[in-house]
């Protein structure tokens, strides 16, 4: 049987590919799912340059350093820079793969506050002993299903308020769609890919500065989403 973050990246790294080196994308080159700027940035603290030196990815980061990565590597940065950072270890099964596969592809502040809105509690984007709590004693499948609908409704808040991004909404909405099936039955559901095009993500359109803060913070207006 599969470890819970292992079951869950199953899913993401489907999602992540290989390598990809489009001009277009915001995040620069990408090799499984880890965009030149995420590892860039990742690497600004020391604390995180000599773990990643720990496992082979030697800073400064550059084109070659990506082009490099090997999916081990690529594991072991998703686990520590999403998974272990939100402690999703010590969270229900279910939900932690749809808030760990928006924090991949939206950044972790936001994929918390997709988890608080339907929650019920008050949206800091700050996994805290009141979220973990009131997560602990939802129905687990709807809770997860609960935040995809949030996803996506941000979504949709966020082509709306910046239609420059609508080119990516399909994409998005494709991968929070098959999320959705996946949660149904995670041991055992059809791992494949729907047409998600060289999308990037919304934290890598952040990160390259082609969305603010208070850009972000609008679209985060979840009306009509409510946890089932």
């Amino acid at each position: 049987m599969l470890e819970p973050f292992d079951l869950a990246h199953t899913f993401t790294a489907l999602w992540e590919g290989g390598l990809v080196d489009n001009p277009a994308d915001p995040g620069g080159i990408t090799n499984y799912g880890i965009s030149y700027v995420f590892l860039r940035d990742y690497a600004q603290k020391a604390a995180n340059r000599d773990w990643l030196a720990s496992i082979g990815v030697k800073p400064p980061v550059t084109a070659a350093t990506i082009r490099a990565l090997t999916k081990p590597q690529a594991y072991a940065i998703f686990r520590r820079a999403f998974w272990d950072v939100l402690k999703l270890d010590d969270f229900p099964r279910l939900p932690d793969a749809a808030v760990y596969d928006a924090a991949v592809n939206c950044g972790i502040a936001q994929s918390v506050k997709f988890l608080q809105s339907v929650l019920g509690v008050a949206a800091d984007g700050i996994m805290g002993p009141v979220t973990r709590g009131q997560a602990r004693i939802a129905n687990a499948l709807s809770l997860g299903k609960s935040c995809c609908a949030a996803r996506k409704t941000f979504y949709a808040n966020l082509v709306r308020t910046k239609p420059r991004f609508a080119q990516f909404l399909s994409g998005w909405n494709n991968r929070v769609t098959a999320l959705e099936v996946w949660l149904d039955n995670p041991a055992h559901a059809p791992l494949t890919v729907a047409d998600a095009g060289e999308i990037p993500s919304v934290a890598d359109l952040a990160d390259a500065g082609m969305l603010s803060v208070v850009e972000l913070a609008d679209a985060c207006t979840f009306s009509g989403v409510a946890f089932a």
